[in-house]
């Protein structure tokens, strides 16, 4: 083993990393803790490290192992020292125990099956459950359209497959995406495969000694470890792509990866987990300031308002002898998937409405009208729809008012006829031509829609206005 030095002239300190057996780890990271400041151990395990700080933690973590911390001080009047030995000795992840019952996030969710020595997340990480407990993944209750699917007399889901994702966790006292479920997770199959939800998810559940992992490798508990997994969108692809009778439903991450964003490397968290916050667990218990761009927050920013901040729009027109003709391009540059995503019942409808001085509807020569699948009395307007159209193959189960539905519901066996979303920054562009005007006002609406008008008995389906624009001829 290394005897360690540190000169306070380059505050140097060297070291040892080995397993429980002694042996010398290799190309693990040793880490002055909330810094950049890295370095790799060597083939014999050494490494050696220049610290910013007279004061400092230093962790080291490898793939396999639980994080170690040590903390390293440095006295200001010494010009060398020679210190006790750094060694680290880092412990194997423990062994999965199909036993396992899920820990609770919150105080309220604590029952007799919680471990007496187990604190609920929210005793540390105040900010974060706090985010969390306003997202979908909190509670199936903040899950409004899937509770109207579920509960409706019109619909029959298939519910043991909605629950992969829905409510993994199968618990009557914990959250249905729990804390402790999302980081409990090892792997994750995010290839193409019919498997959905949970199914695709390996998880590290110890029955006897907690294990918890994350984005960050340098936590310094003594019961946590680093996973990579964290910070991609592979991590986010067991639930958010799903394959229905061979048919892409849910396509989120597959259509981020035939994006440029995948080419660069902005992943999923980068959108959908940004946070200004510097604290990952509350400083009065022991959170250590951070770079905010290393943490996240848990609110992961789902909301369809936020297809308002994705969309840019470009509206022009010439008003000729011959006609009034109107260019509008909408480009989806805040999504690194199609918009909408998520539930395939989401679309855009874009109305163009003309009217003359005396408020007189000015009509339509050419170009795209909004499509009959809108439904409503919207159908046949200047304008158009982008959607994913899905329509129920024939011949498929018995006859009834679902399987005849058109759209089709995502939950029978359909294929996609159509799929016009806006992709990444690919415009969409729509040339209409009106009869000729003098004067009037040209009015230019894009709305986001949850699902389609009195469908299945939903009642008024929620809308959102993307954008009004209104111009004087």
């Amino acid at each position: 083993m290394l005897s360690a030095f540190i000169f306070v002239a380059s505050l140097k300190v060297c070291g040892f990393v080995e397993d429980h057996n002694g042996a010398p780890l290799n190309n693990a990271t040793v880490r002055e803790q909330a810094t950049v400041n890295t370095v790799s151990t060597d083939a014999k395990g050494q490494f050696c490290i220049n610290l910013t700080n007279t004061e400092s933690v230093l962790t080291v973590w490898k793939n396999g192992y639980l994080i170690s911390a040590k903390k390293v001080r440095v006295k200001h009047d010494l010009v060398e020292e020679q210190v006790k030995k750094v060694v680290f000795t880092l412990s194997r992840l423990p062994e999965n125990d199909e036993r396992y019952e899920w820990l609770a996030s919150l105080h309220s969710e604590m029952g007799e099956n919680t471990p007496t020595h187990f604190q609920p997340c929210e005793n540390c990480h105040q900010r974060i459950t706090r985010e969390w407990g306003q997202s979908s993944h909190a509670n199936i209750d903040n899950q409004s359209l899937f509770n109207k699917l579920i509960n409706s007399e019109n619909i029959a889901l298939p519910t043991a497959q909605c629950m992969l994702c829905h409510t993994p966790v199968s618990s009557k006292s914990v959250a249905s995406i729990s804390c402790d479920f999302c980081h409990k997770i090892i792997d994750v199959d995010s290839s193409d495969s019919l498997l959905l939800g949970k199914q695709r998810i390996s998880f590290l559940k110890p029955q006897d000694s907690q294990v918890f992992f994350g984005s960050l490798d340098d936590v310094a508990r003594e019961r946590d470890s680093f996973n990579p997994l964290y910070k991609k969108s592979e991590y986010c692809a067991a639930c958010h792509q799903g394959r229905f009778w061979k048919t892409n439903i849910y396509s989120d991450y597959s259509e981020w990866i035939e994006s440029q964003y995948a080419e660069q490397g902005t992943e999923c968290q980068s959108c959908h987990m940004v946070t200004a916050a510097n604290y990952a667990a509350d400083p009065h218990k022991g959170g250590v300031f951070r770079a905010s761009d290393t943490l996240s927050n848990h609110h992961f920013k789902t909301e369809l308002s936020d297809v308002v901040k994705a969309i840019e729009s470009k509206v022009e027109f010439d008003n000729q002898s011959d006609g009034l003709s109107i260019r509008i391009e909408l480009v989806n540059r805040g999504a690194g998937h199609r918009v909408p995503g998520g539930n395939p019942m989401r679309h855009l409808i874009l109305i163009i409405d003309v009217v003359d001085s005396n408020g007189k509807p000015v009509q339509q020569i050419k170009g795209s009208r909004i499509p009959n699948w809108v439904r409503g009395n919207l159908p046949g307007k200047a304008g158009n729809a982008y959607g994913k159209v899905l329509v129920a193959k024939t011949g498929y189960g018995r006859v009834s008012k679902v399987n005849r539905l058109y759209p089709s519901p995502f939950w029978v066996n359909s294929y996609i006829e159509s799929d016009n979303r806006l992709a990444p920054m690919i415009p969409a562009v729509e040339s209409i031509l009106f009869e000729p005007v003098q004067n009037g006002r040209i009015s230019v609406t894009l709305l986001l829609r949850e699902f389609y008008d009195d469908w299945l008995g939903l009642g008024e389906p929620k809308t959102t206005t993307v954008f009004f624009r209104e111009f004087s001829l």
